[in-house]
C-alpha cells in the first residue's frame, strides 16, 4: 500500500485550520508530517519508523508546516 500524499496534505491542512483558545488567546496550529511505508528497503517496523522520522525532520528543516514522504525509488 502506497502512502497517499493527498491524504497526508489533507491531514496537515486540517490541523492548520484549527484555532485553539489558550488562556484567552487564539493560537493557530501547524503541523509537519513525515511518512514512509514498508518496502524491501524498509522491511521492519523500526526501519519504516526511522524513514518516516527522517522525512519529518526534513520537513521541519525546510520550513515547517510541510509534508515529506519517503520515495523508496529515489533511495
Amino acid at each position: 500500500m502506497a502512502v497517499d500524499p493527498k491524504l497526508a496534505e489533507r491531514v496537515r491542512e486540517g490541523v492548520g485550520s484549527l484555532e485553539l483558545c489558550i488562556a484567552g488567546a487564539t493560537v493557530r496550529v501547524t503541523a509537519s508530517l513525515g511518512a514512509a511505508r514498508a518496502t524491501p528497503r524498509f522491511a521492519t517496523p523500526d526501519e519504516v519508523l526511522d524513514a518516516a522520522d527522517r522525512a519529518l525532520y526534513t520537513a521541519k528543516r525546510q520550513g515547517r508546516d510541510q509534508t515529506r514522504i519517503v520515495d523508496d525509488r529515489r533511495g
